[in-house]
């Protein structure tokens, strides 16, 4: 085993725990060594990049609390429905800026994002889409969401809804989601045209 590998082990954990996802971690990474593999690195370079990602405070790092990851899932569930119209960090960033003048949603108290949530939860009512009440995982709240954009893509081109089971796991959700939403909007865009 190397002797590196501690240090390895110890840089991972605290991106994970720091909630930098792969991409982050990497970026970080790049920035502080020029390398964007801890294979590459020597045990100089994986301090350096281990202190840089614990001299990150949270609120840093994006959505922090359950009330931010809330805001962000109902922000993208709005752009899937077609209640919003950019899917980015800077729109929902100017959105939490008109909704209760705060910055960013990092700086959002949890009471100020519950006025949010109640914001976006309106907006995806106005697109058709009424989140499930009582979900603290969220779960019940992704599986409608697929069945409403599954049901949305199959009226826009002209058939009945498949009956295909939906994903189980959150990552496939998200994912399925994602390219549903996609589809809906390209669909929604070349009816119009």
């Amino acid at each position: 085993m190397s002797a590196l590998g501690p240090l390895r082990r110890a840089l991972h954990a605290a991106a994970g725990k720091a909630g930098l996802d792969e991409e982050a971690r990497r970026d970080l990474m790049a920035r502080e060594t020029g390398k964007r593999s801890t294979k590459d690195m020597d045990a100089a370079e994986l301090r350096r990049v281990l202190d840089s990602i614990n001299a990150l405070r949270p609120r840093q790092l994006g959505p922090v609390t359950a009330a931010h990851r809330k805001v962000l899932a109902l922000w993208i569930a709005a752009w899937a429905v077609g209640g919003v119209d950019r899917r980015d960090d800077a729109a929902l960033d100017a959105f939490v800026r008109r909704q209760v003048g705060v910055d960013a949603l990092r700086f959002l108290s949890d009471r100020e994002a519950d006025r949010v949530v109640e914001a976006l939860k309106a907006i995806c009512g106005r697109a058709g889409f009424e989140v499930p009440r009582d979900d603290p995982g969220g779960m019940k709240g992704r599986r409608a969401l697929v069945a409403h954009l599954r049901g949305a893509v199959a009226q826009a081109l002209g058939r009945l809804p498949a009956g295909a089971a939906l994903p189980t796991g959150a990552a496939a959700l998200d994912r399925e989601i994602k390219s549903l939403g996609q589809l809906r909007r390209r669909l929604a865009h070349r009816r119009v045209a």
